[in-house]
């Protein structure tokens, strides 16, 4: 069976499942919304990479391969907020805050963020991949969307350079950071006084020498 053809069959089954009495609890997400915000997360990071990192090359190869689903991703998402989040432009928000979020990640660390995208491209372009959905559905980067999954996973991955590795469940939603208190200045090192100078003798050998004035430190 196709791709294209898995994913539609993968949407519309999830789309029937969802009973009136599962839509009603709208504080979770799950089916085929929850993989729609995940696709929309991933394909934000690398078209943000894609401008910030020098990367339009890669971001075009992911998406000729994957565009079935990125379409019927926004699909989902347009029917996700129609139906319970307000609409369109609630969903114009919603991707204008995932691009801002991804934005800002590059501007805070644009090499962190770079070398974080570039390892995520070799994940999602790798032949050894597998199914597009499955592969992101653990992802920690996929879970960026702001809403709580109705079935948490047990176990998260993180891209790095040789692939996903297991990460914590806690780490899934990072606290804010708080800002670090400003270190005290050092203290600038003064250089020692130095001692005072002993009064040269008195000469006795005939020839009358001057009293020499007393000597002062001057004040710092």
């Amino acid at each position: 069976m196709k791709l294209t053809t898995r994913i539609a069959a993968a949407f519309t089954a999830a789309s029937f499942a969802f009973t009136p009495a599962i839509a009603a609890d709208e504080a979770c997400v799950k089916g085929p919304d929850e993989v729609a915000l995940q696709v929309r997360v991933i394909q934000t990071d690398l078209m943000v990479a894609a401008l910030s990192c020098g990367a339009s090359a890669r971001y075009n190869e992911f998406v000729k391969a994957n565009q079935p689903v990125l379409m019927a991703a926004h699909t989902q998402l347009t029917k996700f907020f129609t139906k319970k989040r307000g609409g369109q432009k609630a969903l114009n928000a919603f991707i204008t805050k995932l691009a801002n979020d991804s934005s800002r990640r590059s501007i805070a660390n644009i090499a962190a963020f770079c070398q974080e995208t570039g390892w995520l491209y070799d994940a999602v372009l790798s032949p050894a991949r597998g199914d597009f959905v499955t592969f992101i559905g653990p992802l920690l980067v996929a879970q960026r969307h702001g809403y709580q999954p109705c079935e948490p996973k047990p176990q998260l991955l993180a891209v790095g350079p040789t692939g996903p590795v297991p990460a914590t469940v806690a780490s899934a939603v990072p606290a804010a950071a708080e800002p670090a208190a400003a270190a005290p200045p050092a203290a600038v090192p003064q250089p020692a006084a130095a001692p005072p100078q002993a009064a040269p003798k008195a000469d006795t050998s005939g020839v009358p020498t001057p009293r020499p004035k007393p000597t002062t430190l001057a004040s710092r």
